[in-house]
């Protein structure tokens, strides 16, 4: 059950401006006429920029980090408190089984809601390279989702019968994104009969990646309670969880690739 393309045939910010007059130097003391201060603004202004740059430089650095070379196993991942955290009512993650229906590659870490089907993630360990670490590859699937989410707009089917609603960045590692998906109301009952829970309403598909990690999170509605759009915050709020959680449990070296067809 996928809303990507190698999954069931499914083709898978903003700076402000300046107001007038908000410039480098522009104060009231520069304004006064000749004298030090028209030549000292300029000079303090560069100085905080200079440090502004160095304070949004440093993090960045520090994020790339060494890569990953395994994330953890899914009792490290999902424990109990995590769980409860995120307000996951009912569900029990454990390690789901290589199946065509649940994990589309041939190597990886599928985790997934074993008591009603509403939840799963996907976490794939990609190369690096040798040093300096490459994530290009990690960067380039997310980038490809991303684009192709928006051929998901239109153009439901039997085999897909469900439609892009909504997308939305989200606060989990790089590139993070969610996607809301659903039926048009002739294939609701195509729809329910696709879905792991077999009354839900609509799902919500998540990507994110840290470092050579990519992850893949899917929530689907189980019907209750009748909120639309619900598996968007639960997607969302894993993701978000999930991005914090693997720094937490995985182990940083050089790792062996999974050998991964899709994600």
């Amino acid at each position: 059950m996928s809303d990507a393309p190698e999954e069931r045939q499914e083709p898978e910010g903003s700076h402000e401006p300046q107001e007038a007059g908000e410039s480098a130097g522009g104060s009231a003391a520069g304004s006064s006429g000749a004298g030090p201060g028209r030549y000292t603004a300029p000079a303090v202004a560069g100085g905080v920029v200079a440090a502004v740059a160095a304070v949004l430089i440093l993090p960045v650095l520090v994020m790339a980090g060494e890569p990953f070379a395994e994330v953890g196993e899914c009792e490290d991942l999902f424990t109990e408190g995590f769980v409860a955290e995120l307000h996951l009512d009912g569900v029990r993650v454990e390690e789901l089984e290589r199946d065509a229906g649940v994990l589309p590659l041939e190597d990886g870490l599928a985790c997934g809601d074993v008591a009603g089907g509403s939840l799963s993630a996907v976490f794939t360990v990609l190369d690096p390279g040798s040093e300096p670490w490459d994530y290009s590859g990690a960067e380039e699937r997310i980038a490809g989702r991303r684009e192709s989410v928006e051929q998901l707009r239109s153009g439901a089917e039997e085999q897909r019968p469900f439609n892009m609603a909504e997308v939305e960045e989200i606060e989990a590692g790089d590139g993070g994104f969610v996607a809301l998906y659903e039926p048009p109301a002739e294939l609701g009952t195509e729809y329910r009969e696709w879905t792991p829970t077999e009354r839900g309403r609509s799902h919500a598909t998540a990507f994110f990646r840290l470092r050579n990690v990519v992850v893949r999170v899917r929530s689907f509605d189980d019907g209750e309670p009748a909120v639309s759009g619900a598996p968007l915050g639960t997607a969302t709020r894993v993701a978000e969880g999930l991005a914090e959680r693997i720094p937490e449990v995985g182990e940083e070296g050089d790792p062996e690739p999974d050998d991964t067809v899709g994600l």
